[in-house]
């Protein structure tokens, strides 16, 4: 015996067995779709994490310039200091008198 007794039946099975597949093919292209909409705004948001960490990383690096010529500036006026103290201390230095005192 035969689901289909008539070609009205039979035809009309096809029918709705073909809409429910388009059906089915529909809701999964809509679901695919809506995880590619999330993976993309997902990715999205890493690339724009990553830019943001790009430019913290290159504020970093010139904040770390910029420390950089100070301590050479602050290493200059510690140097001159250290020669200041050092003359300072041969002048204050009895024999350091004695020398600057002496002619030849």
């Amino acid at each position: 015996m035969s689901l289909c007794s008539s070609k009205a039946a039979c035809g009309w099975l096809q029918s709705v067995a073909q809409i429910a597949v388009a059906c089915v093919v529909l809701y999964a292209g809509y679901i695919l779709n809506k995880h590619m909409e999330s993976w993309t705004r997902s990715f999205e948001r890493g690339s724009n994490d990553l830019h943001n960490i790009q430019q913290s990383m290159q504020n970093i690096e010139a904040r770390m310039q910029n420390i950089e010529q100070q301590m050479g500036v602050v290493n200059n006026q510690m140097y001159r200091m250290n020669g200041n103290v050092g003359a300072m201390r041969n002048s204050m230095n009895p024999m350091g008198m004695m020398r600057n005192m002496m002619p030849w």
